[in-house]
């Protein structure tokens, strides 16, 4: 279980030109620890840079353009366990090659912890807590990522029908995580709303990342939740030994769900070409009460990527679009009773490159850039066929980050700058405002084999200009705002014992209001909800605490963290339980800012009973309360001085069976979701439920050296008729019932 660190040197480069800095080249093959024979399609990553491989059928791979340093390289592969390796590039000539061994799996395959939290990941998201890949992806491989990432410990579902469900995390969720496709913002409204899906699909993804502390720093100071990178490595940088690529088809009985597509990535001469498409179609989704009318969705994406890649660092550019319809489920007493239809769109193009620096003349060692835009619209089109309320968004980003070499006692980090700028119109809600912001920040790490150290800190500015400013009967006064604030995070490790470590992360976080908190005036009926701002909103500000102890041998696993956030001014669109006036159909929903407090506790113990039998037991629990102030105590003859936030997950435990043999790994796993009685004011119970999920996978490789990989999964075994606490449609309707899940993938 354990992954094993160990660590080689590499001498590259030329000592007679030291004044530049000379990138090394990793080179090499990983073979079969036990046979000897060359193991295709392992996934490598780098540790501190962004650099990925895949061997070739041969077994061989080779990563570029790395500068001289300590770096953790990362190895993953069907079938086998997890190596983390540690390499030395230095600045002498050599032709050396790595040999890795890697050994076949016999009863692991969960979802990895990290053996060095501080590691940087191959995808340019730095301390990663948490990766996903491999036989684990392709068995929680759902409709959407949130689907995905159910069973992780701390993770749940905000939902309303099957398409639009974001992931939330030890009840933190919307603005508070962010969600990222290799390093870049998603620029969705999926945050804004629960009608509104999150554009990234995790079908053809290498892994998932989840990650915490001072690496969210750099894509935002408000991540208190953490970050979710989706890894696809849609520019490439290193030039691939052949071309290779995966395909594959999926079929859902739960919504008679047909879905499939590939990737393929291909060199010439100093260049990379990727490409790939996914497409989907589906009709309602069946539970036990019978099917959910309105539920059927589509999508259809396509992504192009180009690298030109030389010893002075990269260049590539990334072009994505995407098309995407699916249904709301109708309620017949809230505003839509045949339900509303969504339409949604998105088109991105990406640019991002990686400049090697000059040694001894510049603190730092490389430089990259990003710049994209993003063009994102939703249309919400009601039983009559007209769009209801229609939304457009238009960011235009970019951001430099240059790696910094040692500094004083820290041994590496980051620094850098970053701009946005985003237009936002919403049709019937009177939004249309445009977001210009910036930011500065800093990260630094250092350590020893028994401590880490990581911080980092983040300076904001946003600014929200509407297009109209003056006087509303609605909102009351509306004018142009700006928002400055600081966030920071430490991250401190400290291994006392071979098996033992303890450690904590604290983070400050910083939040501006966004424009449909600040300046939402009218309905919403995808979501049944009449929605009013405040233009007076306050940026929210949270202190995020966790402490976390971990055991770790070869046969056993464990992992537990308490964790307490806290809010001074935490946002929320608030139930009023009044009916809007133009729409009685609807309730009315406030937005406003209260103190508040999260916390909870995490545990996770994975143990191998035998060679081939493994158990794993995970159990979250989540509290959320927010104060009351001394006017609505009175106005609603309260004597208690906080009550229930809305929408905090109830207690769940989850337990997994295991059995692995050669080529099939088969999973039994019993979840025990608890009731949810700590209810906020107007929010409806949830009772508890019990549910049964199984899975069987295979894998095999043909003549060509091609690997074939087929998973079945049976999901609610036993028909269980229960409700999602976080759904917006749990009171009409439950989740799926009793269904098959049928995933064939060929890696070539």
């Amino acid at each position: 279980m354990s992954s094993g660190l160990h660590t080689h040197n590499l001498d590259t480069s030329n000592p007679g030109t030291s004044d530049l800095l000379q990138p090394g080249t990793l080179k090499g093959v990983v073979v079969d620890s036990e046979s000897g024979e060359p193991v295709g399609f392992v996934y490598l990553h780098l540790g501190r840079l962004n650099r990925t491989a895949v061997t070739d059928t041969d077994g061989r791979f080779q990563i570029g353009n790395i500068p001289p340093g300590e770096y953790q390289l990362s190895l993953h592969r069907v079938g086998y366990q997890e190596r983390v390796i540690g390499v030395s590039i230095q600045v002498t000539e050599s032709r050396e090659e790595l040999v890795i061994r890697i050994q076949r799996r016999e009863a692991t395959g969960e979802a990895v912890i990290v053996t060095d939290e501080s590691a940087f990941s191959g995808s340019g998201i730095e301390g990663p807590s948490v990766k996903i890949t491999g036989v684990d992806l392709r068995r929680d491989l759902g409709a959407t990522l949130a689907e995905t990432l159910s069973r992780q410990p701390g993770i749940a579902v905000r939902s309303l029908g099957t398409a639009p469900g974001r992931p939330v995390l030890r009840g933190l969720g919307d603005e508070r995580l962010l969600i990222l496709q290799d390093g870049q913002l998603s620029a969705d409204a999926s945050a804004f709303s629960a009608d509104h899906a999150v554009t990234i699909d995790p079908s053809g993804s290498d892994e998932i990342e989840i990650s915490r502390g001072p690496a969210a720093l750099i894509y935002g100071g408000n991540a208190l939740g953490g970050v979710i990178n989706v890894v696809k490595n849609r520019i490439a940088t290193s030039i691939p030994q052949k071309i290779h690529g995966k395909t594959g088809l999926k079929w859902n009985s739960a919504d008679r769900s047909v879905s499939g597509g590939g990737d393929i990535t291909l060199p010439l001469r100093n260049m990379a070409f990727h490409a790939d498409v996914h497409g989907k179609a589906a009709s309602n989704m069946h539970s036990p009460e019978g099917r959910i009318p309105n539920t059927q969705s589509g999508l259809l994406r396509g992504d192009a990527g180009w690298s030109f890649i030389q010893p002075w660092g990269y260049t590539g550019i990334h072009i994505h679009t995407s098309t995407q319809n699916y249904g709301i489920p109708p309620d017949p007493n809230s505003g839509h009773p045949e339900g509303v239809d969504i339409e949604m769109s998105q088109f991105q193009v990406e640019s991002r490159s990686e400049f090697m620096l000059s040694t001894g003349k510049t603190p730092f060692e490389l430089l990259e850039t990003r710049l994209s835009f993003i063009g994102y619209q939703h249309d919400e089109i009601e039983s009559g066929g007209f769009i209801g309320t229609s939304y457009r968004l238009q960011t235009l980003q970019g951001s430099a980050n240059a790696r910094t070499r040692p500094l004083l006692f820290f041994h590496h980090g980051t620094v850098g700058i970053s701009g946005e700028t985003q237009r936002y119109e919403v049709s019937d809600q009177g939004i249309d405002s445009r977001k210009t912001g910036g930011a500065l920040f800093v990260i630094q790490e250092t350590g020893n084999d028994r401590i880490t150290f990581q911080t980092g800190a983040r300076i904001d500015v946003v600014h929200q200009q509407p297009a109209r400013e003056g006087t509303s009967s609605i909102l009351g006064e509306i004018t142009s705002r700006t928002f400055t604030g600081w966030s920071g995070s430490i991250l401190f490790t400290y291994r006392f014992h071979p098996r033992w470590q303890a450690g904590f992360t604290t983070m400050r976080s910083f939040r501006a209001p966004g424009a449909e908190e600040l300046y939402s005036r009218g309905p919403h009926l995808a979501v049944y909800s009449y929605e009013i701002g405040n233009p007076q909103l306050e940026a929210e500000r949270g202190w995020g605490n966790d402490l976390f102890l971990t055991y770790q041998t070869d046969r056993l696993n464990w992992k537990g963290s308490l964790f307490y956030n806290t809010f001074n001014n935490y946002i929320y669109p608030r139930d009023t339980g009044q009916q809007s006036i133009p729409n009685p159909n609807i309730d009315l929903y406030r937005h406003t800012g209260s103190p508040a407090r999260i916390y909870g506790a995490e545990a996770q113990i994975t143990a191998d009973i035998t060679r081939t039998f493994e158990i794993a037991v995970s159990g979250t629990l989540t509290e959320g309360n927010r104060s009351l102030s001394n006017e609505e105590q009175e106005i609603r003859g309260l004597t208690n001085r906080e009550e229930p936030l809305p929408l905090i997950p109830p207690a769940k435990i989850q337990a997994e069976v295991t059995y692995h043999h050669q080529n099939i790994r088969s999973a039994l796993i019993f979840t025990r979701v608890f009731s949810q009685t700590r209810l906020a004011e107007f929010e409806t119970r949830t009772d508890a439920y019990n549910r049964l999920d199984a899975s069987l996978q295979y894998r095999f490789s043909d003549k060509g050296k091609k690997l074939h990989t087929i998973s079945l999964q049976g999901k609610n075994l036993t028909n269980a008729a229960y409700r999602n606490h976080l759904s917006r449609i749990k009171e009409i309707y439950p989740e799926p019932g009793i269904h098959v899940r049928l995933l064939y993938q060929l890696f070539f």
